[in-house]
């Protein structure tokens, strides 16, 4: 039997959409909180909030799973630059440096237990990549695909897989190696 371990990785659709909630917790400031989340250039499906709260940038994590699943999805470490009075124009990659320990003449710091917690969270595509219910996405399951604009995933055809999910084509569909099973 064919594993998904065997599958080259790709990236999935995560660029395709957006994550929103709000960064709250004990660590933010009164009228500190982050509404838009920014999609890691390469982990994929994963989502940085980031709030500039002086002297720091606080940031926390939401991967796409916890986002369609929770309304108050766990997170990975919190973290944090201490800033001072510079202001850094985010955007997804300058956000995914930051996250990552890379952003130049800044120095990221883990926040173990910090608090920063995000609640609330609504994911929506910006592209008809994947099925919609309403406005929010629905993302395929492994051995599944949607094509665009569909409103529901499609299961591969026979003696094919697929061990990702969130796929947009039925290209995803590989042909099983020989003496596998489907």
């Amino acid at each position: 039997t064919f594993s998904a371990e065997n599958v080259p990785p790709r990236h999935t659709f995560s660029t395709n959409c957006a994550v929103t909630g709000t960064m709250y917790g004990p660590a933010m400031g009164i009228g500190e909180h982050a509404v838009n989340a920014y999609p890691h250039t390469s982990i994929a499906d994963l989502f940085i909030f980031v709030v500039r709260a002086p002297p720091y940038y606080k940031m926390t994590t939401v991967t796409l799973a916890d986002a369609q699943s929770s309304t108050s999805p766990m997170t990975p470490t919190d973290k944090y630059i201490n800033h001072y009075d510079s202001v850094i124009s985010l955007d997804a990659t300058t956000v995914t440096a930051m996250w990552d320990g890379t952003l130049t003449g800044y120095v990221t710091v883990d926040y173990w237990g910090a608090g920063y917690e995000v609640k609330n969270t609504v994911v929506t595509c910006s592209s008809s990549s994947s099925p919609l219910l309403g406005s929010v996405c629905k993302i395929c399951r492994a051995g599944t695909f949607s094509d665009s604009g569909a409103s529901s995933c499609t299961i591969c055809p026979a003696d094919t897989y697929n061990g990702l999910t969130g796929s947009s084509s039925e290209g995803a569909c590989m042909a099983c190696p020989a003496h596998a099973e489907s």
